[in-house]
């Protein structure tokens, strides 16, 4: 008997905060900022968090905005928020803000965070809107769900995990140490101090990170249509473009085998050091570019197609095979094993440093 009061009484709490969210959204004026954009004022929430607590934020299909995720410390999640409607009609646009309610709950194992909206949405697509403009405070190493597909998204850690499965928006990450999973398309994706498990797309659009630490585990970079550019990594690399360039600066390989691929797009890599390790280029259709520096020991493999040339200047180097299209060198005493191969048209060009 107890068991199923108490359970009843954590129902009607729970309810009655939901009710409360509700009724002070909709008890805040509405102001027009601008012509046909409508906007509450400022709106806050808060819940207690543990780092055991993951925080879940989850949005209607229908809603967009922004949302910005900082740290600081302390084990409080706080959210400041705005609700806005674009609409040419006055009444519509308090009407539509009316309909959407942000709220945020505290359950066993998690924070949620729920953004919701009719569906289908009252506003008409491609000329209304209905919006939420949210910051969120949370402490440091916490763990982020995001499922909010029409978000932009920015997030300044350090987080220990955040996981975004499906997004339309344009995601800046940085400072997330254990695991990174975001997929997005059509909107550029931006990556800046992360390690651990690494995993990230686009499509149509640029993906560019800086800082990685792939050591445990290649990190997973792909793209469609759109430009690859890396800067300063150590680890190991599964990188995958099509129609866009590649281009990895400041690369320092480890492990048992990092591979870029490429279709129909330049690529260049430059090494910034290597003792071992193994590294795979393959290209289509168009030329690699391979940067070395002066003490690198590695073991060179390059093959072109029967159009293609390979190049190789300022740097010292011992062949061991030489043909028209297939070059095997090696620079110093050869411990690491770098490959590159043309399918198709496209040449390899290969420097050391310049006064080498």
């Amino acid at each position: 008997m107890r068991t199923i009061m108490s359970r009843a009484v954590r129902i009607f709490a729970y309810l009655v905060c939901l009710m409360s969210v509700g009724l002070a959204v909709r008890s805040q004026q509405v102001t027009e900022i601008e012509p046909g954009l409508f906007s509450t004022s400022e709106l806050k929430a808060s819940a207690r968090i543990t780092t055991q607590k993951r925080i879940l934020i989850r949005s209607a299909e229908s809603l967009s905005g922004s949302l910005r995720i900082d740290t600081a410390k302390g084990a409080t999640a706080s959210l400041t928020y705005r609700i806005q409607a674009r609409s040419d009609d006055k009444k519509k646009g308090i009407d539509y803000i009316d309909l959407i309610s942000v709220t945020v709950i505290s359950v066993v194992d998690e924070i949620r965070i729920e953004m919701r909206a009719p569906n289908p949405a009252p506003w008409e697509a491609d000329v209304e809107e209905g919006l939420v403009l949210a910051n969120l405070t949370l402490p440091p190493g916490s763990a982020l769900d995001i499922e909010a597909v029409a978000f932009d998204v920015t997030a300044k850690g350090p987080f220990r995990e955040l996981v975004i499965p499906s997004s339309m928006g344009r995601l800046e990450i940085s400072h997330v140490t254990d695991k990174l999973d975001v997929n997005t398309a059509n909107q550029r994706v931006l990556l800046q101090n992360i390690s651990g498990d690494i995993s990230a797309s686009t499509t149509n659009a640029n993906l560019s990170a800086r800082g990685l630490d792939c050591r445990e585990q290649p990190a997973k970079l792909r793209n469609e249509s759109g430009d690859i550019k890396i800067d300063s990594v150590r680890g190991e690399l599964s990188v995958r473009n099509r129609y866009g360039r590649t281009e990895i600066n400041g690369f320092t390989p480890t492990g048992t085998g990092s591979f870029v691929r490429s279709s129909s797009g330049p690529v260049l890599v430059e090494i910034a050091a290597m003792t071992d390790g193994r590294l795979v280029i393959v290209n289509e259709y168009e030329d690699i570019e391979l940067r070395l520096p002066n003490n690198l020991s590695a073991a060179l493999a390059l093959t072109v197609d029967d159009d293609g040339t390979i190049d190789v200047s300022q740097a010292r180097f011992m062949a061991d095979v030489v043909e028209h299209n297939h070059l095997n060198l090696r620079l110093g005493q050869g411990t690491g094993s770098i490959s590159a191969s043309i399918r198709g048209k496209g040449n390899i060009l290969v420097h050391g440093e310049p006064g080498d």
